[in-house]
C-alpha cells in the first residue's frame, strides 16, 4: 500500500517565471516544489472529492512504417513498428498498473458512477514509440538502447460536467542499452514506474486541498 507525503503548504503554489506555463485548456503549471509536471486550474480545490471513477485507459502510437531491422539501424535513435501483439500486451499491461496505481491513492475511494464528490480519471500514453526491433530469427543477442519513448500523463474532471481540473504527467524515454531478453521486464518496471509518479501526483493535489 502507497502512502503519499507532501510538506505543509496552505495552497496551490503555481509556477513563476521561466517555468510558468499555461495550457490551452487555462491549466496552470504547479511549482514543482510541490508536485512535478502538474498542471490545475486556477481555483482547484479537491477537498469535497472523495471518490474516483477510473476510466479505460488509452494508449496511441506513433504511426512507423514497418522495415527490416540492420545493426545500423538498432544503433540509430529510429523508432521501430510495434507489432500488434506488442501493442496489444503494452496496453493491457499499461491498463493493469493505472488501475493498480490509482487504487491506492488513500485519499479517495473507488466507484463507478458519477456523483458531487467523484472525480474522472483519465490515464493516457500518447506518441508512443519503440526501439526495439522486430523479431529476428538470427541467433545471437540483440542489443537495443533505448525501448520506449512515451507521453505518460492523467487527467482528473468533475464527474458531474466533465470540466477538466488538473493534468499530470510527463514525457520519457526508457534507455539503455539493454539485452532483448531484458525489454519485457523493463518494460513492465517502467509502466509501473509511470503509473506510479501518476498517482503520487494525485495524491499530492488531494493532500494540498486538505491542509
Amino acid at each position: 500500500m502507497f502512502v503519499w507525503h507532501v510538506e505543509s503548504h496552505a495552497q496551490i503554489l503555481f509556477a513563476t517565471g521561466s517555468d510558468a506555463e499555461v495550457t490551452e485548456g487555462g491549466l496552470r503549471r504547479v511549482d514543482s516544489s510541490q508536485v512535478s509536471n502538474a498542471w490545475v486550474s486556477e481555483d482547484l480545490n479537491l477537498s469535497n472529492y472523495k471518490q474516483i471513477w477510473l476510466m479505460p485507459t488509452r494508449v496511441e502510437f506513433r504511426e512507423v512504417a514497418e522495415r527490416a531491422s540492420s545493426a545500423r539501424s538498432r544503433e540509430s535513435a529510429l523508432a521501430f513498428f510495434v507489432p500488434e501483439a506488442r501493442r496489444n500486451r503494452f496496453e493491457e499491461l499499461f491498463g493493469e498498473e493505472f488501475h493498480e496505481s490509482l487504487s491506492e491513492v488513500e485519499s479517495f475511494a473507488e466507484t463507478e458512477g458519477a456523483g458531487r464528490d467523484v472525480l474522472i480519471v483519465r490515464g493516457f500514453l500518447t506518441d508512443v514509440a519503440s526501439g526495439m526491433p522486430p523479431e529476428s530469427r538470427t541467433s545471437g543477442v540483440t542489443i537495443v538502447n533505448w525501448i520506449w519513448e512515451v507521453n505518460y500523463f492523467l487527467e482528473i474532471s468533475d464527474s458531474m460536467d466533465n470540466t477538466l481540473l488538473a493534468r499530470i504527467g510527463s514525457r520519457e524515454r526508457v534507455e539503455g542499452p539493454f539485452e532483448s531478453s531484458e525489454t519485457n521486464p523493463v518494460t513492465s518496471q517502467s509502466i509501473r514506474a509511470w503509473t506510479s509518479t501518476l498517482a503520487r501526483g494525485l495524491g499530492q493535489l488531494a493532500d494540498i486541498s486538505r491542509e
